[in-house]
């Protein structure tokens, strides 16, 4: 079994909503893990040393390029430390009532069932383990899956407008 190791940080520099701590959360937990890991890539405001991380298309692209490393048996670790944001639905497969989404760089939001219907598109065999480190985590990631969370956030209403279309896809 081979671990992949993909740390996100986010400290949204320059704006209103700016935080101190999440980009060296993510180094920490990059720098603590990827000694037991075949990879790892550390994602931070700035993106990684070979390209920009702005919003949710370069978030699923980098992560991609981990996924696709996984074979049977092998491990992806996600950890992300950044704004979280939540939007009440009516969707009935949303047992918490709303969508849980991890916020971007430019503040575009990465929902949870986008994220769920990414991760569900690995090696069969393979596992994904994330560890969540923003408001609303709660269902962020389905399956299980490890959570922790802060008390704060960003309103709903300054994130870029983005249309949710639900997946469906509940893993």
């Amino acid at each position: 079994m081979n671990i992949h190791l993909l740390s996100f940080g986010f400290n949204y520099a320059g704006t209103p909503y700016e935080l101190a701590g999440c980009e060296p959360d993510a180094r920490r937990f990059n720098r603590r893990l990827s000694p037991y890991c075949a990879s790892s890539t550390l994602v931070t405001g700035m993106g990684t040393k070979r390209r920009p991380c702005e919003n949710v298309d370069d978030m699923l692209s980098i992560a991609r390029k981990v996924r696709h490393r996984l074979d049977e048996g092998d491990l992806m670790v996600i950890t992300q430390s950044s704004h979280g944001t939540w939007e009440k639905t009516s969707d009935t497969s949303e047992s918490s009532g709303g969508n849980q989404g991890i916020v971007a760089p430019d503040f575009s939001v990465l929902w949870d069932d986008r994220l769920a219907a990414e991760c569900a598109d690995r090696a069969k065999g393979s596992f994904i383990f994330s560890i969540i480190d923003c408001c609303h985590p709660g269902s962020i990631q389905r399956g299980g899956l490890a959570c922790c969370g802060r008390k704060r956030g960003i309103p709903l209403d300054r994130c870029k407008a983005t249309r949710h279309v639900p997946t469906g896809l509940q893993m």
